[in-house]
């Protein structure tokens, strides 16, 4: 995920995946995950703590665009300009 998406933050909306975030998220609230997890997480780019605004400030928007735009040309190549 994050090598296509270029963030290891899965939305809950995505099924499975999503929601192991989620769950990965309520452990760290719980205090159940190990220090050397949390280290392993993070230093991937996992956020513990979501808010809209930590979203927008660590969103990559012309990476985002760009991985967008590869997407539609494969997926539909009439959409290249």
């Amino acid at each position: 995920y994050k090598e296509r998406y270029g963030t290891p933050n899965i939305p809950i909306e995505t099924g499975e995946d999503g929601q192991q975030c989620q769950l990965l998220r309520r452990l760290h609230v719980q205090q159940k995950l190990q220090p050397d997890e949390v280290e392993l997480l993070e230093n991937l780019g996992f956020m513990f703590h979501l808010s809209l605004e930590d979203l927008y400030w660590d969103a990559d928007f012309d990476t985002m665009f760009r991985r967008l735009e590869q997407q539609q040309s494969v997926d539909d190549p009439e959409l290249e300009a």
